[in-house]
């Protein structure tokens, strides 16, 4: 089955979808957004991102394993509390999951998860299977607004991860110079 890309409205049936995906998936995992994916609004993504998170969460120190847990379970309720609001438009919807993934994130303080922890949170911040991904810029804008130092330690792990060509990329799309020998 085949879901459209861009739909408008939000069927009367996604609260119901929304439930139904919140009572079926585990307490910790993914099947939540498994789920939410398979609804009729383009809401890819945010699986992508707890798999990444998942798979990287041994990396992780004592409070970033917890970072992980509580993210996701915040997420995951966030959306199932608001879709109740009377949401009609898929626009609307996919915005208010990227409103609570910033808002689960800068609560539990991802800055400090990614200050201590900043080679795991590098494998979750990699480049997602499929662009545009509204998630996993909402992760990026997330880190983004940290402290410098966090910034700066997420960003060459990244660039260290993706290698040098994707440095120069960066660099040419940012109209920074390239340094020598690129």
């Amino acid at each position: 089955m085949q879901k459209p890309s861009l739909s408008l409205s939000l069927p009367l049936t996604c609260a119901g979808e929304v439930t139904r995906c919140l009572n079926s998936a585990v307490a910790v995992g993914c099947g939540f957004f498994s789920c939410l994916e398979n609804s009729t609004c383009d809401t890819d993504g945010m699986h992508e991102i707890c798999e990444l998170f998942l798979q990287s969460a041994a990396s992780f120190n004592t409070e970033g394993k917890t970072f992980v847990k509580r993210s996701l379970q915040c997420i995951s309720q966030g959306i199932s509390n608001k879709v109740f609001q009377a949401i009609r438009r898929c626009n609307i919807f996919q915005r208010m999951i990227a409103e609570v993934q910033e808002e689960c994130y800068t609560s539990l303080d991802i800055c400090t998860v990614a200050r201590t922890n900043p080679n795991a949170i590098v494998e979750v911040v990699q480049v997602p299977s499929h662009f545009p991904n509204r998630y996993y810029s909402t992760l990026l804008q997330t880190l983004q607004a940290c402290d410098e130092q966090t910034v700066e330690a997420v960003r060459a792990g990244v660039i260290a991860r993706v290698g040098p060509d994707m440095e120069t990329f960066l660099q040419l799309v940012q109209n920074k110079p390239c340094p020598p020998g690129s």
